[in-house]
């Protein structure tokens, strides 16, 4: 058996801490840990390459660079004249009358690295009133750290924010196993795969007609999103995106758009994958020498494939996608053992599918040197706000003003604070969060001058301000950046000072104090 957890089928579990438990035979133990998307930021294509340079993987590994490939020219809001001109149908999509269906999942391991990082998705999601239900799915735990997760889940989740927030455990799934099933290395990210396939068949709120292969009628309408843990929400996720002007899109994607998630129809946040894909031995991968997605063009697969998370699509289409996935994602692995294989992989399972996904661009901020991303949103916020300073829109704006739906300010649905972010001397890194800080010990974030976004220097991290350690900015960072670091900020400090008075008997530490960029000043002493 692998290390770190039974083999057990875990279940759900929400307020009423109830698990659903099954034979774990039909899930190979191969599992993950929540992904962090690694790549270069050019903005080229990413061409697939046999052999890549094993020293270059692992610095993109600890440089934490985020998949996006492409450049600013790329993108353009979609105009009311192509609405017109553009065929859709009637979706099973989130309205006023059927939001609840939308239910957000997101896979994680065991780490405390990833608990601080759930509860804050959590807090996001309860501080701007998510509609619907969304899901933790925990892996590899050890039956030790499952009963703990559980009860902090129940005390510090469930029971303040909602019952709907759930924590769903499975087995350790992340082992690369050889042909003869010897375990011969780890790849954590098989866990986003692996970890939906079973929560689909294992979770009371969901569930799969085992003879059909496919989920229950009655939840085959859900909407499912599935998210990054480091992903916080600033908008609510739904399957109708047809407020224009809440809605980027990139040029290749506008012909023949669509509106809102359907059967059929998936949406994605665009990422910089490309044709990648298309290089891989589809025969080998799918088994299938008349697989759909060796009919796939360039054109199309670039229109239609290159998608990450936030993935959009109703409970029918997502599980179908899972099984696809979790078969596809080894061979993937085999053929290029290096990061994103599980992003090629799911790729893949949409194209032999036939199921095109709807690339859209406003789903996600996350590098601020590439395009194809919400920024252009960003870049405008003063404008549309009238408000001089990012940082004070985003520090001091109420959630009605800004986050709510009625909000007429377009916004990033989510942060995905994979990069490192720094203006001045200010910075933030999801790897420089301590571990701890959601306690009653711990304080929270100093908090960032509302003039940040002014500044048009910053100052590398483990070096003191000084004008001879200054670094000149490009034109458009310096507001990025700020909108990022004083965005993610306000919520973890809205998400602490929500756990301290919560969950804290007598004094909680309430000062806004800790400062990362003085604390690789401090470490380097």
């Amino acid at each position: 058996g692998e290390t770190g957890g039974d083999n057990r089928l875990r279940g759900t579990a929400g307020y009423s801490s109830s698990n659903a438990r099954g034979d774990g035979n039909s899930l190979a133990k191969l599992c993950g840990t929540c992904v962090l998307f690694v790549m270069l930021c050019v903005a080229v294509p990413v061409f697939y390459r046999h052999q890549p340079d094993i020293q270059q993987q692992q610095q993109l590994n600890e440089g934490g660079r985020n998949a996006k490939l492409r450049s600013d020219a790329m993108f353009t809001p979609i105009t009311e004249e192509e609405t017109s001109s553009t065929s859709t149908k009637t979706a099973t999509a989130t309205t006023d009358d059927d939001s609840n269906k939308v239910h957000i999942v997101f896979s994680t391991d065991c780490s405390s690295f990833q608990h601080w990082q759930s509860y804050l998705l959590f807090y996001s999601a309860y501080r701007i009133h998510q509609p619907g239900k969304i899901t933790r799915i925990a892996s590899g735990c050890t039956d030790q750290q499952e009963e703990k997760e559980l009860a902090w889940h129940t005390e510090h989740i469930s029971s303040v924010m909602s019952e709907d927030f759930r924590i769903h455990f499975t087995p350790h799934f992340s082992a690369v196993k050889d042909e003869s099933g010897k375990v011969n290395g780890d790849y954590k990210f098989f866990n986003k795969p692996m970890g939906l396939k079973h929560w689909f068949e294992n979770s009371p709120d969901m569930g799969v007609d085992g003879s059909q292969g496919m989920v229950l009628p009655e939840h085959e309408d859900t909407i499912i999103a599935l998210l990054d843990p480091d992903q916080v929400l600033l908008k609510h996720i739904s399957g109708d995106m047809s407020d224009l002007k809440m809605t980027l899109v990139s040029n290749i994607a506008k012909d023949g758009r669509k509106f809102k998630v359907e059967h059929g129809t998936p949406f994605g946040q665009h990422y910089g994958l490309g044709t990648g894909w298309k290089k891989f031995n589809a025969d080998e991968i799918t088994g299938d020498p008349n697989s759909h997605a060796k009919e796939v063009g360039q054109h199309e697969a670039s229109k239609h494939y290159p998608v990450g998370p936030p993935y959009i699509a109703t409970a029918r289409d997502m599980y179908q996608i899972a099984l696809k996935w979790v078969e596809f994602v080894p061979k993937v692995h085999k053929e290029y053992p290096f990061l994103l294989a599980e992003m090629y992989a799911y790729c893949m399972a949409a194209a032999h599918l036939n199921l095109p996904h709807q690339l859209v661009d406003h789903l996600m901020i996350s590098n601020v040197n590439c395009g194809g991303e919400a920024w252009p949103f960003v870049d405008s916020l003063r404008q549309n706000t009238g408000q001089e300073n990012v940082c004070e829109t985003m520090m001091t704006g109420s959630v009605d003003y800004l986050n709510s739906p009625q909000s007429t300010i377009p916004l990033p649905t989510v942060i995905h604070f994979c990069q490192r972010y720094i203006v001045g001397d200010t910075f933030f890194g999801k790897r420089k969060t301590p571990h701890d800080f959601f306690t009653c010990e711990h304080p929270l974030l100093k908090e960032p001058a509302f003039d940040l976004d002014h500044l048009t220097f910053k100052i590398p991290t483990g070096k003191a301000l000084a004008d001879e350690n200054k670094e000149v900015l490009k034109a458009h960072q310096p507001v990025r950046e700020a909108f990022t670091i004083c965005g993610i900020t306000r919520i973890m400090n809205e998400a602490g000072e929500f756990f301290k008075s919560h969950g804290c008997k007598g004094d909680a530490n309430m000062e806004k104090s800790y400062d990362m960029h003085a604390s690789f000043l401090k470490n380097n002493k």
